[in-house]
């Protein structure tokens, strides 16, 4: 599936269901901490590895 990259996380969850409902599973201490990141995460795949990587200690 292509990754469409946007200008920011917030244009990301506008426009993508998917990464709406995958911030929206996240607990909330990941959420807090994705949303401090969110002009890097201009994709889902960014999204799902900085949470990935947050959930799991890296």
């Amino acid at each position: 599936m292509f990754d469409e990259k946007y200008d920011n996380m917030y244009a990301l969850l506008d426009n993508e269901s998917r990464a709406r409902r995958y911030f929206s599973s996240l607990p909330q201490y990941v959420r807090d901490n994705v949303c401090h990141q969110s002009k890097r995460l201009t994709s889902y795949s960014a999204l799902r590895e900085y949470a990935e990587a947050l959930i799991n200690g890296d």
